[in-house]
């Protein structure tokens, strides 16, 4: 009856399937890419589980395992490696009574942002401060320590 109707109707299914088709290939290959990429990151990772010791002191509370390595990890944006101290804190060695009696020493106390796992001892803020201290306050012998658990906060 209407020819130019029926035409029009075949090209418009020919459209809608070579769309489809195209919308299968794209989402197929985003799904290959996808977990390609992922098999790569995960061997590329420095390690996949947190490996963290915990002790208990009847002064403190829960403290990390003194002298072990603790490794932590969101599986996405960090993975750190750090020594716990013989105390169980992620921090430096303490300092020795007879520099702590001769230094401006400043504790650090608190929760998981104190600890900051994520972060290498070399990086974190007291440690920082310490470095920045030693260069604008030259007079001064401003020394730092950590001590953070997490969940306390």
């Amino acid at each position: 009856m209407f020819p130019d109707h029926e035409a029009s109707r075949k090209t418009i299914r020919r459209a809608l399937r070579l769309v489809s088709w195209n919308a299968v290939f794209l989402v197929a290959g985003l799904m290959l890419i996808g977990v390609v990429g992922g098999m790569y990151f995960r061997l590329r990772a420095p390690f996949l589980e947190v490996d963290a010791s915990f002790a208990w002191s009847p002064t403190v509370g829960r403290i990390s395992t003194p002298n072990t390595e603790a490794r932590w990890t969101n599986r996405l944006d960090f993975w750190t490696e750090s020594r716990t101290n013989s105390l169980g804190f992620l921090d430096r060695e303490p300092i020795g009574l007879e520099r702590a009696a001769a230094s401006c020493h400043i504790a650090m106390i608190g929760d998981s942002y104190v600890e900051a796992r994520h972060v290498p001892i070399a990086d974190k803020f007291h440690v920082r401060l310490e470095e920045l201290a030693a260069e604008e306050l030259r007079h001064l012998d401003i020394t730092t320590s950590a001590f953070g658990i997490m969940g306390t906060g």
